[in-house]
């Protein structure tokens, strides 16, 4: 594994564990009381299971799309919280300190610039994987799939009435395969 992939990786471990501190911070003020209150207690319980199910796809999935669910918790999660703050919530007017409100904010803002950070960069392997895919071995099949053209499969020709011949050995040339032996319409 090369320095690059050990980065990308502790940075995805980075973001699960931000998500995940701010979900324990959730569920912890949850059972403090906030279970309670109608319309933000089951929204304190929709932001744990929704941190714990983006932790996990975080990491297990290797693509950019987990981290960007990351990094839109934490938008989302800091966006209701100083909306809480400054305006009031469904009736809950929230405040800035303590010690659970200030651990989840840290935890919401290293989720969102990790979360960004990771995604970028696997997007952007994505698409040089993609564009390092010669265009020229690839032919488009009648179905639209993506076939290989290379000396790594066996090719059709005409001649053999939809049999496959192994082309090791065999010119380009089509003209030169030779025909199947026995009944072809079995």
């Amino acid at each position: 594994m090369d320095m690059r992939s050990q980065w990308v990786n502790s940075m995805r471990a980075g973001v699960a564990v931000a998500v995940l501190v701010s979900a324990a911070v959730h569920l912890y003020i949850y059972a403090q009381g906030f279970s309670g209150i109608p319309v933000i207690g089951p929204l304190f319980l929709a932001n744990v299971i929704g941190g714990v199910v983006i932790a996990a796809a975080v990491g297990f999935w290797r693509h950019w799309i987990p981290p960007v669910l990351a990094a839109g918790f934490g938008l989302t999660t800091l966006a209701a919280y100083w909306v809480s703050v400054i305006h009031g919530l469904f009736g809950v007017r929230e405040v800035t300190g303590g010690w659970p409100e200030i651990v989840a904010e840290a935890a919401e803002y290293t989720a969102v610039v990790l979360g960004a950070t990771v995604a970028i960069i696997l997007w952007r392997q994505a698409n040089s994987r993609r564009a390092r895919t010669p265009a020229r071995n690839c032919a488009r099949t009648r179905a639209g799939r993506l076939r290989s053209r290379g000396a790594a499969g066996p090719r059709k020709s005409p001649i053999t009435a939809g049999r496959t011949v192994p082309t090791a050995g065999v010119p380009d040339d089509p003209t030169r395969y030779t025909p199947l032996k026995g009944r072809i319409g079995r």
